[in-house]
């Protein structure tokens, strides 16, 4: 093995992986990308120092290899690299919808395969990394890859059962906090402040409601009657979202998720 990482595919979450990465000390230098086009592995390269090669090159020269393809053209790629793999090449799987079954039956039966879902707080290392391990992984091999992987940030092992559930509440659940800083932000908009200032306020906000819900291990219901005072402002906030149905919308787009995820398996 030549180098650590392999990407088949290089679009925006093999980029914040990537940066992830380097920026937790893994040197540019064993990492490998392929894509379709040359603009982003070269980009890529410039910025991180990575190696660009074919997608067998990355099968025949990496552990990981990463498919971080779209779910339609995992089963063509799989074709064309199941050639190049040893047996100490693990096979990581972004895709969603596509079953450990499902990729095991393209390839040999020893290959070892896990599947994973990141987000792209990767990028900074604030990451959540779901991961389901396949038939042939060793306690050794998911050890290693623990360790890898959790570079990026949370690392939660999973069973593949629950994958469809955490793409609803963190794979895709990252753009619900995006759009409703978006939203703050022009709320902030009406009330005097610039866009970008309004939506700063909102990021650094979501980001220390997080901490605090981490670190102090308290229900969330505790911290929010914790900054409800009486009569006050925060108990007016928390009344006109209950009133406009801010839960059940929240729980219908985390479920919406999901069940996207499952229909995609499905087909």
């Amino acid at each position: 093995m030549e180098r650590t990482i392999g990407f088949v595919g290089c679009g925006n979450m093999a980029s914040a992986m990537i940066q992830g990465w380097v920026q937790a000390g893994i040197s540019g230098d064993q990492i490998i990308v392929s894509n379709r086009s040359a603009e982003k592995p070269l980009k890529i390269q410039k910025t991180f120092g990575v190696h660009i090669g074919s997608n067998l090159d990355v099968a025949r020269s990496a552990k990981w290899v990463v498919l971080a393809v779209k779910p339609k053209d995992i089963e063509n790629v799989l074709d064309e690299i199941r050639g190049q793999l040893t047996s100490e090449s693990i096979i990581v799987s972004l895709a969603a919808g596509m079953t450990l079954e499902t990729l095991e039956r393209k390839l040999d039966p020893s290959t070892k395969i896990l599947r994973m879902m990141p987000n792209t707080a990767a990028a900074l290392n604030q990451g959540v990394i779901a991961c389901v391990k396949g038939r042939n992984i060793t306690s050794v091999d998911f050890n290693e890859t623990e360790e890898l992987f959790k570079k990026l940030g949370y690392f939660l092992p999973i069973e593949e059962k629950q994958m469809h559930g955490e793409i609803g509440l963190s794979g895709s659940a990252i753009a619900m906090f995006y759009l409703m800083a978006d939203a703050m932000g022009d709320a902030g908009v009406t009330l005097g402040f610039a866009k970008a200032e309004a939506i700063r306020l909102a990021a650094a906000t979501m980001s220390g409601a997080g901490a605090m819900m981490l670190q102090s291990q308290k229900h969330p219901i505790q911290l929010k009657d914790e900054v409800c005072s009486p009569g006050g402002t925060t108990i007016e906030m928390v009344r006109s979202l209950e009133a406009t149905g801010f839960r059940n919308t929240v729980i219908e787009a985390v479920l919406a998720a999901a069940t996207k995820s499952k229909a995609l398996s499905e087909k």
